[in-house]
């Protein structure tokens, strides 16, 4: 039971790695089509319009650069709909690869995307500015007050018990950023107020379902806590948000995080109130082996002994019903996404020119204290797809932010 609850935690926090990964990445280097160690094989591509690809070899040429081009290396944009084949070479062997572009241009775009709340904007700015602080910026210990607050860290040891009994995994000591929700819900909030060096018992219940530890689901439980000390965050400065960002100062960084949320809640509208009769099923074959291949390759990197699908629906004890659904209940929406991106950018002709490449390159080049693209590509670990992929991204979301209606809704009730 315990070695399953594990495994499921592990596949949870994959599904997070898989769904986050999409066109609004910035600077990742978790690429589902990252290529790996393997004999060239031929393969059969399906693109969306506009889309970037990395396809299987070193060196690509296109037979109709008019529905596939070679960008750079292996890496391939689909153009336009229609079939055509590409001649790939590892140095070694040289293979023919069809690839086939979609016709997209049926989906209807909602209209009703523009609009975005005020309120909601202010939550999740101040919400994002509380992330970047907890999560990257310095702490300091206190040594002028002994109370915990909202944002401090607070370095804590605790023992949890369920009907008298501590519980496997519930005792330690620990860094706790107060309000990150790291602990079940009522820890983090029950040690505010409370002073160095006191003891307190926190009656609380673990959510129902729990996936770190399904045997403890809706459970009551004490945890006895000592707050050992209490660290508290470096001021919110422009030196601050330059070192973790890269901005110049708070005003850049904030404006760019406004738009980002902007940008994000417009897309999150357009995708919703966007609706998509069919998807081919080789777009979906597509994406489910991509999902299947990045599985094995991170359960492997947890030590796991995994190689094909079947090892791992039998290491879940899933049948493979089970799987599929899981599996389709994960990137179902990213395939939806997808369709609706490619098809914004076809519908108001967004095509990443040589003009935007080099000025957001200059632009990333700057920000990340890089001096040419090389050395970007190494400390971000990444592949031409996800730069392109980015600098794509970030031309989209210009143009969203530029149609964007903000409603003030502040003092409405």
């Amino acid at each position: 039971m315990k070695k399953l609850a594990f495994l499921m935690a592990l596949l949870l926090a994959f599904t997070a790695i898989f769904t986050g990964c999409g066109k609004k990445d910035k600077l990742s280097g978790n690429d589902k089509n990252e290529q790996k160690k393997e004999e060239l094989q031929a393969k059969q591509y399906t693109l969306l319009p506009g889309d970037y690809y990395s396809v299987a070899g070193t060196t690509v040429k296109s037979a109709d650069s008019a529905i596939a081009e070679v960008v750079v290396e292996n890496l391939v944009r689909a153009v336009s709909p229609g079939k055509t084949t590409l001649t790939a070479s590892d140095g070694k062997k040289t293979v023919t690869h069809t690839v086939t572009v979609l016709d997209i241009s049926d989906i209807k775009l909602t209209d009703d995307y523009k609009s975005v709340s005020q309120k909601e904007l202010d939550k999740l700015f101040e919400e994002e500015k509380k992330s970047l602080i907890m999560n990257y910026g310095k702490y300091t210990e206190v040594t002028d007050r002994k109370d915990v607050r909202d944002g401090d860290k607070a370095n804590i040891s605790y023992i949890g018990k369920v009907d008298g009994v501590a519980f496997e995994g519930g005792t330690g000591t620990y860094d706790l950023v107060i309000g990150s929700g790291s602990f079940i819900a009522g820890f983090e909030e029950g040690l505010i107020g409370k002073e160095v060096g006191t003891t307190v018992d926190l009656d609380l219940t673990f959510p129902d379902p729990y996936p770190n530890n399904e045997d403890l689901a809706g459970k009551a439980v004490v945890f006895t806590v000592t707050i050992n000390k209490i660290s508290a965050p470096q001021e919110y400065t422009d030196e601050m948000v330059k070192d973790i960002t890269g901005y110049e100062n708070i005003e850049a960084f904030e404006e760019y995080l406004k738009t980002t949320i902007v940008t994000d809640l417009m897309f999150k509208k357009l995708t919703e109130n966007t609706k998509i009769s069919t998807i081919p099923q080789a777009l979906k074959d597509q994406y489910y082996d991509a999902y299947v291949v990045d599985m094995i390759d991170y359960l492997s990197s947890m030590g796991m002994t995994v190689s094909t699908k079947e090892e791992i629906i039998s290491m879940m004890g899933y049948t493979e019903k089970d799987f599929d659904d899981m599996v389709w209940e994960t990137i179902g929406g990213t395939i939806e996404q997808d369709c609706i991106f490619f098809s914004y950018c076809l519908k108001n002709n967004i095509v990443l020119t040589k003009a935007d490449y080099d000025a957001t390159l200059a632009r990333y080049l700057k920000m990340y204290n890089c001096k040419d693209l090389a050395e970007l590509m190494k400390n971000y670990s990444l592949t031409y797809e996800k730069l392109y992929e980015s600098f794509l991204y970030d031309k989209v979301m210009k143009d969203l932010y530029a149609k964007a209606e903000i409603v003030n809704d502040v003092d409405a009730e």
